[in-house]
């Protein structure tokens, strides 16, 4: 826009200095007539020549504060997009280290998950054992009681066996003693008797201190292994 203004101005003033060149004739009054046309027209040009430059300076001013004003607009956007990159940047970092927190929190959860259903399982383990050992020690003070009734009634029935076998060779020895007719052999057979009678109860005796050892060594059996348990 500036070069076409200075080419106008140019132009113009080409055009005025041509049209302005004295003009040279015989008579004096044309002379003068003339030279007051030509400064008439030199002053009509200057006026738009000056004019022109006025308006030149006023473009070039105008241009100037619109270079001034685009400028000031682009460093603004500018500003606007570096402000806006940064804001994203912190906004990716933020998400980054949320991702991170929400990951972390996450193995931190399944971690506890399993621990809890280890801790679960531990917990119905033991209750099962505990269950268990608590079922044999009863089986077990069950079976001791069995046993011990069971001797118990074994040394019953063997003592009355042993009382009605003792009284029956009582009688027989009665019956061998009132016989008048035989007082040598109710000697005898006295001394027989008496020495079966003392083999039965050592016999007895034998098995009552086997019965008495037998129950002895179960019962220190039982309270070891409930020791144990």
């Amino acid at each position: 826009m500036l070069n076409h203004f200075g080419r106008i101005i140019s132009n113009e003033l080409s055009l005025k200095s041509s049209q302005s060149a004295p003009i040279i004739l015989n008579n004096q009054n044309h002379k003068i007539l003339i030279n007051s046309k030509s400064k008439e027209k030199n002053n009509s040009s200057i006026k738009k020549v000056s004019s022109l430059l006025n308006i030149k300076s006023a473009v070039e001013l105008d241009n100037r504060t619109n270079a001034q004003k685009s400028q000031q607009d682009l460093d603004a956007m500018h500003q606007i997009v570096d402000q806006t990159d940064n804001d994203l940047r912190h906004a990716l970092e933020h998400a980054s280290l949320r991702r991170e927190q929400l990951d972390e929190l996450h193995f931190r959860s399944e971690e506890m998950l399993s621990k809890n259903e280890n801790l679960v399982f531990g917990i119905t383990n033991y209750r099962k054992t505990q269950e268990r050992d608590l079922l044999w020690r009863r089986l077990r003070y069950v079976a001791f009681g069995t046993i011990t009734i069971g001797i118990i009634i074994l040394l019953v029935i063997l003592s009355m066996i042993s009382r009605r076998s003792a009284s029956s060779s009582q009688v027989i020895d009665v019956r061998h003693i009132n016989d008048e007719s035989s007082n040598k052999n109710n000697k005898d057979i006295t001394s027989t008797m008496k020495l079966i009678v003392s083999r039965r109860r050592r016999r007895e005796k034998a098995i009552l201190t086997e019965l008495n050892e037998f129950l002895s060594s179960k019962s220190e059996y039982f309270l070891l292994s409930d020791n144990n348990l």
